[in-house]
């Protein structure tokens, strides 16, 4: 049960790096549209990034707002063409931040299970528990991949 265990732990080290470094590209991304959209000058565009956007000041949720205000009133057309961003960013983070703080659940039934799905146990007021299925988290590689290929078209570098 100790190398199942312990095989449960690395899978889980693995999706929650795979996960959080594949969305830290796309927070970064967003961060670079952000800064140069509120200054042109290169000094200020820097002290914006230090001092806001790569801190822990705005969460990347709160960054998804601001980009969703910004598209909504200077590029409209491409969220009418694009309608599903918003909701598979709005996904997207809301899995990170439970595979970033929920705790990985250990018990024997996880384990045993641990070819199928990852289970995290979450508290709010009582214990929740999220399981991420490999159809799950397939369709989230995929959404992640999507959402870069739109972010790239609406930040100029690719064309549609």
């Amino acid at each position: 049960m100790e190398k199942d265990l312990k095989s449960l732990i690395d899978k889980s080290i693995r999706f929650r790096g795979e996960i959080i470094e594949k969305l830290s590209g796309i927070e970064e991304a967003i961060n670079i549209y952000l800064v140069t959209h509120f200054s042109d000058d290169e000094t200020k565009q820097d002290e914006l990034m230090k001092f806001f956007f790569a801190t822990d000041r705005i969460s990347f949720d709160t960054k998804r707002e601001i980009l969703d205000y910004l598209l909504t009133t200077y590029r409209p057309e491409f969220l009418s063409k694009y309608k599903e961003l918003k909701g598979d960013l709005i996904s997207l983070i809301k899995d990170r931040n439970v595979i970033a703080h929920a705790k990985l659940d250990t018990s024997e039934e996880a384990i045993l299970s641990q070819d199928q799905q990852l289970t995290y146990i979450r508290f709010k007021n009582k214990e929740i528990r999220i399981v991420y299925t490999e159809n799950y988290v397939q369709m989230m590689r995929i959404k992640i991949i999507k959402c870069k290929l739109k972010l790239l078209m609406v930040f100029g570098f690719e064309s549609d």
